[in-house]
């Protein structure tokens, strides 16, 4: 649940709304939260929380052994060891992600086999955009960032399958 109006400022505008419900967020955090309500706090986090919850819905939790795929070497210090992505043909290399054999093609085929989670982070600008693009089209929750990544699959360890 994202709650509007937590400022003074953002009280008074979501007060001025015919379906306006205001109240102090502290404590709607608590007691929601309490509940097992996801309580995200942006709107970047309400669409990653919806993407890892959709895509990996299938995928099985039995512990906190999950993947997370990156292709930066700092940003995989955080979370694992580097991925490096295969690219699409061009006029600067010579890789290939439609081919049967590139990480890419490989990458969904490991998610499509296995109900282990994972997500992927590619944080390498546009050139990464044809593999990005490729996998989420076959269903692989890809984020451009490791942080958000990981607080992603965070969320779907603490949220799904929940009985």
């Amino acid at each position: 649940m994202y709650k509007t109006g937590r400022t003074k400022a953002g009280a008074a505008a979501v007060a001025s709304h015919t379906a306006s419900m205001t109240g102090d967020y502290e404590v709607l955090n608590q007691i929601l939260t309490g509940i097992g309500i996801i309580m995200p706090e942006t709107l970047n986090e309400v669409e990653d929380a919806i993407k890892v919850l959709t895509l990996l819905g299938g995928k099985k939790i039995r512990g906190r052994r999950v993947g997370i795929l990156a292709n930066e070497g700092f940003e995989c210090s955080v979370a694992v060891t580097p991925f490096m992505v295969t690219l699409p043909a061009g006029k600067d290399h010579r890789e290939d992600i439609a081919r049967k054999d590139s990480n890419t093609s490989v990458t969904i085929d490991v998610f499509e086999k296995t109900d282990k989670p994972m997500v992927i982070s590619l944080d390498s600008g546009e050139l990464h955009g044809p593999a990005v693009e490729m996998m989420e089209s076959a269903g692989l929750p890809c984020f451009r960032k490791t942080d958000r990544a990981m607080k992603a699959l965070d969320v779907f360890l603490r949220y799904s399958n929940r009985s």
